[in-house]
């Protein structure tokens, strides 16, 4: 079976592919780059408790661009059967999703801030808005047990960090307390989820 050259005459078996235009190696590099920014956004977004929205707008641009992978890609893999570089986007994309999936960039994010985040717990200053380690705190509320810090994360219920040094009632992985939902992160330290 002969498939066509680049001047469009028939090619016999064993000649080599066509070379790949330039137009389709720059669209695909350009593609590839996008998704890794998107996707090292995502993580940053992930690390950083940043807001839902934000997050969700970084997911829609994979998509888009994955269509447009998809597109460009199998025109490349059927004219030019090249596919080499068609595997690194999905690479950045799989890497992301098994990062995302073994929560890697909550856990570096609590390492990296936990003790910027002990030590404004400790005095629970309502003034102390900010960023702290990785987190922007948007609102600090000391309470008889201990002290809130919401941060900028969820999209209808306000989230956050609670520092409880004598712990919240109940027993299992997540605790309730009235219209808040916690979940144990280390010592006194639990994410919370208010309901509102």
């Amino acid at each position: 079976m002969s498939t066509t050259a680049g001047n469009d005459e028939p090619r016999r078996p064993g000649e080599p592919a066509r070379t790949a235009s330039r137009w389709w190696y720059v669209s695909i590099i350009v593609i590839t780059l996008a998704v890794s920014v998107c996707c090292v956004a995502m993580l940053w977004m992930l690390m950083s408790d940043a807001a839902l929205p934000v997050l969700v707008l970084a997911g829609w641009a994979l998509v888009l661009l994955g269509v447009l992978w998809l597109v460009i890609g199998l025109f490349g893999a059927i004219r030019y059967h090249r596919y080499r570089w068609l595997l690194l986007a999905p690479g950045a994309v799989a890497s992301t999703c098994v990062l995302a999936w073994a929560d890697i960039p909550e856990d570096l994010g609590w390492r990296i801030s936990s003790g910027s985040l002990e030590d404004l717990a400790t005095g629970c200053a309502a003034s102390a808005q900010g960023r702290y380690g990785v987190y922007t705190i948007t609102s600090v509320v000391k309470r008889d047990d201990g002290c809130l810090l919401y941060t900028d994360g969820g999209l209808v219920d306000p989230v956050g960090f609670a520092y409880l040094p004598h712990g919240v009632p109940g027993r299992g992985a997540t605790h309730y307390d009235g219209d808040f939902r916690y979940v144990p992160l280390e010592d006194s330290w639990y994410r919370f989820v208010q309901r509102f």
